[in-house]
C-alpha cells in the first residue's frame, strides 16, 4: 500500500513562497482637524478681539447667545442692547436707533456742531435746538453687514437669525473704535455693525 500522498502532504514545501498580498503603507501629513467653534474666519477675528476687550458702553452679541435666547426676528435681539430703542419706519420696517440722542425734525438737516449735532433751519440756514421746529425725530443708527455700510433705511429684519455670526452695537460716535473710523462721519447716532457666518 502507498502513502504517497498522504506523504506529500506532510511534508514541509520546499522552494515554494506564498505570494505577499500586503502592500507598502502610505504616508500621509498630518491634518489637524479644528472644532467649527475654535474656527475664527479672517473676516470675524476683529469681532471677536473686540468682544474679548468688551469696552464699556459697547454691547456685543454672538449669533449661539441670539440663538439661545430663542429669538426670532434681529430687531428683538436688539432690544436687549445698551442705549438703543427699534422704531417703525413709515412703511412698517423696523430700524435701529438712539435712545441717547434725537433729531430735530421739520425739514432741517443736521450739522456737526462741537460736541453733538446740530440743526440747521434750511430755510433761516440758522442754528438752533428742537424747539424752532416743535419736534424731535428718532436718531436712526447706520447699519454695517461684513464692514459695508448700508442704506439708511436698511430694515433690520432682512437678515435672518440664522445667518449672523455677531452683532457690535456702538451707542454713539465716541464709542466707535479707530478701526470704524471711515464710518464716524455717519455714525452720530452710533452704528449697529452685523457679522454674517461664513458660507
Amino acid at each position: 500500500m502507498c502513502l504517497c500522498g498522504a506523504a506529500l502532504a506532510t511534508l514541509p514545501l520546499v522552494g515554494v513562497r506564498a505570494q505577499d498580498t500586503t502592500r507598502s503603507a502610505q504616508k500621509l501629513e498630518t491634518v489637524t482637524v479644528k472644532d467649527s467653534a475654535d474656527f475664527i474666519s479672517a473676516r470675524h477675528a476683529g469681532f471677536e478681539r473686540r468682544r474679548l476687550l468688551k469696552p464699556g458702553s459697547v454691547t456685543f452679541f454672538t449669533g449661539e447667545e441670539i440663538t439661545k435666547r430663542g429669538t426670532i426676528r434681529l430687531s428683538d435681539a436688539l432690544r436687549r442692547a445698551h442705549g438703543v430703542t427699534i422704531v417703525d419706519s413709515d412703511n412698517g420696517d423696523k430700524l435701529v436707533a438712539s435712545s441717547r440722542m434725537q433729531l430735530p425734525s421739520g425739514g432741517g438737516f443736521i450739522t456737526r456742531g462741537v460736541g453733538k449735532p446740530q440743526r440747521s433751519d434750511a430755510a433761516t440756514g440758522g442754528t438752533g435746538g428742537a424747539s424752532s421746529t416743535g419736534g424731535l425725530a428718532p436718531c436712526v443708527m447706520p447699519v454695517a453687514v461684513d464692514g459695508h455700510l448700508k442704506e439708511k433705511s436698511f430694515a433690520i429684519d432682512e437678515i435672518s437669525i440664522t445667518d449672523v455670526h455677531g452683532i457690535e452695537v456702538y451707542p454713539g460716535a465716541g464709542s466707535l473704535p479707530a478701526e470704524f473710523g471711515s464710518m464716524k462721519p455717519d455714525g452720530w447716532c452710533g452704528l449697529v455693525m452685523i457679522w454674517t457666518r461664513a458660507r
